[in-house]
């Protein structure tokens, strides 16, 4: 799903118009994700290694991405299938640092003592 700025700020108005002040505005939502695709390509793009900078983007591309699914779906709109790709895609290389999905310690049930 490309869209060029212009397009995203015609949608921002069209919607404006029709959701609760409450929500977020699609449009707004839109076109955040589309200026962290274009941050991420720019840092790709530029010679030599930036990844602390690149993975900063893909972190905030991917928090952009949950906004904008998130609110599509608060609406009951479909959620394209290259958009879940991409957040599947973003979740997989952000790893689990992440609050909601950092993994728990787990107790091995064979190291606690037993009353036996």
């Amino acid at each position: 799903m490309t869209l060029s700025a212009a397009d995203a700020g015609r949608l921002t108005r069209r919607q404006s118009s029709r959701t609760k002040s409450c929500e977020k505005d699609l449009g707004l939502l839109l076109a955040t994700v589309l200026r962290t695709r274009a941050t991420q390509k720019q840092i790709r793009e530029t010679p030599g290694r930036h990844v602390d900078s690149l993975t900063a983007a893909r972190r905030a591309c991917l928090q952009a991405v949950e906004d904008y699914t998130a609110a599509l779906r608060s609406r009951c709109l479909p959620v394209p299938y290259q958009l879940h790709m991409e957040l599947a895609l973003l979740r997989t290389v952000c790893g689990p640092s992440r609050n909601d999905l950092a993994r728990k310690p787990t107790v091995d049930a064979r190291s606690a003592p037993t009353d036996a």
